[in-house]
């Protein structure tokens, strides 16, 4: 498998820093301060420059260090002993510019797979709690990873789905509908979403093994989870489902029914969790969920992940944390960053394990940091 890493970082006017630069354990790293002081700051800037946004805000201007009108932030990337720089720059006078190796990208679709990396954060519990968007956003970032066609056909399906409820609307208000124009629309989107919905159920089905085993060996085999892919396309095609739903639509001005309506159905000893569970069992699902998915994209691209545990002791008991932490060693194919609010929770249970890892403490915007074998 192929090891991946961030061997350093370097930021500027990014959120709470005004200059920083920092080298990075290639294994594991352990990033410890108050709420505020600027610990989850270096897991955004880490995730940014591998999606190409921010994890928190999909507006630019957030990200800026207060008072100022820009950013920048560069990484030094280490992947099957190849080095390259991905950097990122933005401002308010200025488009986003994003270059691997000083070569400027033309979209995100390009960077996309490139580095993957997967965040677990204490807001992650509203994904199974939310509406269904956040869940098929979850997998859509999830598949895109290892299957540039169907990022393609996701964005394609989603053009025209605004198109058509733009005409949707524009139809209603007028009180007629053009048959031949929404059959040409229908005609569009078919394919894509037909390409979609496999996928997804593909992705679902091979994650549920791995999500029920992480589920048991965090809680201790207290619970079981399950999950499954909850899609109109399962049983009929999308031209049937647009035909049955048009008078809803042009009522509505909204189309009611596609892939863009899909969910995860997300089961806890049988009975929907986001009713039922308690906030350490969300927290463990979520948990388990996306690091199934990290093992999934792990076995397609043959590329480890950069894992980003932002706050781990939030809504974890001792012994939950312990088994994350045990697993992510044992794996030991994956980069690791791990933040929390004080170094007396984790460091002890890295010692235990006798871990090597690089430490660093965050007070006040400056970053102290601690080689500890």
């Amino acid at each position: 498998m192929g090891h991946i890493a961030i061997r350093d970082i370097v930021l500027k006017n990014y959120r709470n820093y005004k200059d920083l630069s920092l080298q990075f354990h290639e294994q594991l790293n352990v990033i410890t301060g108050l709420n505020g002081a600027g610990k989850t700051t270096i897991l955004d800037a880490i995730y940014h420059l591998t999606h190409g946004k921010s994890f928190f805000t999909h507006l630019d201007r957030h990200v800026y260090r207060t008072g100022t009108s820009f950013f920048f932030a560069k990484g030094d990337f280490l992947e099957k002993g190849h080095s390259f720089d991905i950097s990122i720059s933005s401002s308010l006078q200025h488009k986003k510019s994003i270059s691997i190796d000083d070569v400027k990208i033309k979209s995100l679709a390009e960077l996309m797979g490139k580095i993957p990396s997967v965040v677990i954060a204490p807001k992650d519990i509203l994904i199974l709690l939310d509406s269904s968007q956040a869940r098929r956003r979850l997998m859509d970032k999830t598949i895109s990873h290892s299957d540039p066609q169907y990022l393609r056909h996701l964005l394609s399906y989603n053009k025209t789905l605004k198109i058509r409820n733009g005409y949707l609307k524009e139809a209603s208000k007028k009180g007629i509908s053009d048959s031949t124009y929404l059959d040409s629309l229908t005609h569009a989107m078919e394919g894509p979403a037909r390409y979609i919905y496999d996928a997804r159920a593909l992705h679902v089905s091979e994650l549920m093994p791995e999500i029920t085993k992480t589920y048991s060996e965090l809680s201790r085999d207290r619970e079981a989870l399950s999950i499954s892919l909850v899609s109109q396309l399962e049983s009929r095609e999308l031209s049937e489902l647009f035909k049955e739903n048009l008078r809803k639509d042009l009522i509505t001005m909204k189309t009611n029914a596609g892939i863009h309506k899909d969910d995860l159905s997300i089961m806890l000893n049988d009975l929907p969790i986001k009713k039922y569970g308690s906030q350490g069992q969300l927290k463990t699902a979520i948990t388990a969920l996306k690091l199934g998915q990290m093992d999934w994209i792990q076995s397609k691209t043959d590329k480890a992940p950069i894992v980003l545990l932002d706050d781990i002791g939030d809504k974890l008991d001792k012994e939950r944390v312990e088994m994350l932490l045990k697993r992510m060693h044992e794996n030991g194919q994956h980069q690791v960053f791990v933040t929390d609010t004080t170094p007396e929770r984790i460091i002890p249970i890295f010692k235990e394990l006798a871990i090597s890892h690089n430490h660093y403490q965050v007070m006040d915007g400056i970053v102290k940091r601690y080689d500890t074998q």
